[in-house]
């Protein structure tokens, strides 16, 4: 069994992060009385979690299907569409919904009204992102929006995990080292968290290892855009250069997740912020394009030296 499954709470009292959606959903103690939900937010943070616990808190199975790997009209026919109307009662998980395609989602529409007047089946929808879910499904559904992940709350999951992995480490410090850069890597997802412990909870020395591994990633790519922030241009462009050469594995979309949390924390008028985070979200898009990684970024990173120093 993964961490990721050995892991998924088994009560309230096990998510984090999420005091409002756990307060609502608390509330429901029959599944008769549930409508169908929607769940917003990024990946990680506690929605197919969420599922699980209400599904046990009802006593009811839940069945689980994914849409990024049947997202057409079929899986509405031949799977929603057969449980919501099998006898009994069951909660019907359909991760990544924003995967279905358009018209998968308009077949979906008239089954949900009936099966909420004629059967006690619930469906459950979990998107990351909700602009890809058509009004005729939302308006359909009781909707909750999920917050990214406080440092908090995923401190409280890594050391959750790492104690009850019995992952021991020398000293309190070396404990705080660990959670910080795991948090810091994680970035409000606790999948990404627990998919680091999980690779390397066999080993406490890999796992030690591949933290400070990370955590020099992180203060590099921190002395790179603080570089670009003081104006040094050489500096920043060989720093970065560097980096890549030396760290080929590292995703491009990665870096870009950092320089994100750096620009957040930057104190500068917000309208030069705006133009900031429009120039890294250009910078993402290319990268996915296949796009160098070392062309977009010190294109980037020249963008805010301007921005700040030139505008």
């Amino acid at each position: 069994m993964t961490l990721q499954r050995k892991y998924i709470p088994s009560s309230w009292d096990e998510i984090y992060g999420q005091d409002e959606v756990v307060r609502t959903l608390k509330k429901y103690k029959n599944i008769s009385e549930l409508p169908h939900l929607l769940f917003i937010g990024s990946p990680g943070v506690g929605k197919t979690a969420c599922a699980y616990v209400l599904a046990k808190e009802l006593d009811v199975p839940l069945v689980e299907l994914n849409a990024s790997d049947e997202r057409g009209i079929n899986v509405i026919r031949d799977k929603i569409k057969t449980l919501l109307f099998t006898s009994g009662a069951r909660i019907i998980l359909q991760d990544e919904a924003d995967n279905l395609t358009t018209d998968a989602q308009a077949a979906l529409r008239r089954p949900m009204e009936q099966a909420l007047q004629r059967t006690n089946n619930r469906l459950i929808l979990t998107v990351n992102r909700s602009w890809k879910i058509i009004d005729a499904i939302s308006s359909r559904c009781s909707v909750f929006y999920f917050n990214s992940l406080s440092k908090e709350a995923l401190t409280k999951i890594a050391l959750r995990i790492l104690k009850q992995e019995k992952i021991k480490f020398n000293d309190k410090e070396e404990v705080k080292k660990v959670i910080e850069v795991l948090v810091d890597y994680s970035r409000g997802d606790a999948r990404r968290l627990v998919n680091v412990i999980s690779n390397y909870s066999h080993n406490k020395e890999d796992l030690i290892g591949y933290i400070q591994k990370k955590s020099a990633e992180i203060n590099r790519v921190k002395e790179i855009f603080e570089a670009s922030i003081n104006g040094n241009w050489e500096e920043c462009l060989m720093k970065l250069e560097s980096f890549i050469i030396q760290n080929p594995a590292v995703d491009g979309s990665e870096i870009v997740e950092m320089f994100y949390s750096e620009v957040k924390g930057l104190d500068i008028p917000p309208l030069k912020k705006f133009v900031i985070y429009e120039r890294l979200g250009d910078v993402e898009r290319n990268l996915k394009l296949q796009c160098s990684p070392l062309v977009q970024l010190s294109s980037f990173l020249a963008s805010v030296m301007a921005i700040i120093h030139y505008k």
